[in-house]
C-alpha cells in the first residue's frame, strides 16, 4: 500500500511512537498511560511515556522516483520510560517493563502493516535501562532503550509525487 504522499513516510517517528503504543496497550498496559515523547506535568501513575531518539538514517538509499534517491531506512533508539508511585502503584512498575520487553521480543509479530503500514521495523535490541527514584513526587522511573532499524515498506512510496 502507498502512503498519500512522502511527508507521510518521513513522519516516521510519530508512526513508530503511535504502533509501541498500540501495541503496549494490546499486551496489557491500561489504555490512557501511554504518551508519546516524555511527559514533565503529569501525575498519572503508572504511565509509559515513549520517544524514538537518535534516529539517523543508515545511508540505504531508495528510488521515490524515476531517478531521484532518497534514505530509506533509519536506525535509533526506541525509548520507553516506565513511572509508577512507589506508595500507591510500585509493583506495577516491573509488570511494565515486562510488557515492554516481551513485546520487543516479537517485534517483527507486534509491528504488523496494520500499526505500520508504510514502515518496516527490522531489528530491536535492548541496549540499557536506566533506573531512578523521584524522592519528591515518591516515584520509581526506569527507562528502557532499544535500538531499532526500521525501513520504508516495499511499495510505500506513493507514484508520481
Amino acid at each position: 500500500m502507498s502512503a498519500p504522499s512522502i511527508r507521510n513516510i518521513l513522519q516516521y517517528e510519530a508512526a513508530v511512537q503511535t504502533a509501541w503504543r498500540a501495541i503496549l496497550e494490546n499486551a496489557g498496559v491500561p489504555v490512557g498511560s501511554v504518551f508519546l515523547e516524555f511527559v514533565t506535568q503529569t501525575s498519572v501513575t503508572p504511565r509509559v511515556e515513549i520517544n524514538l531518539t537518535n534516529v539517523v538514517p543508515t545511508l540505504h538509499r531508495g528510488q521515490f522516483l524515476p531517478g531521484m534517491f532518497t534514505f530509506d531506512a533509519w536506525h535509533g533508539q526506541l525509548v520507553t520510560r516506565v513511572v509508577t508511585r512507589r506508595s500507591v502503584n510500585g509493583a506495577a512498575h516491573d509488570d511494565l517493563l515486562g510488557i515492554a520487553r516481551a513485546e520487543a521480543l516479537y517485534f517483527k509479530n507486534r509491528f504488523t502493516v496494520t500499526l505500520l503500514p508504510w514502515h518496516c521495523m527490522t531489528q530491536i535490541e535492548e541496549a540499557s535501562t536506566h533506573r531512578m527514584i523521584d524522592p519528591e513526587r515518591d516515584e520509581d522511573i526506569t527507562e528502557l532503550t532499544h535500538k531499532i532499524v526500521l525501513s520504508v515498506r516495499a511499495g510505500a512510496w506513493p507514484p508520481g509525487e
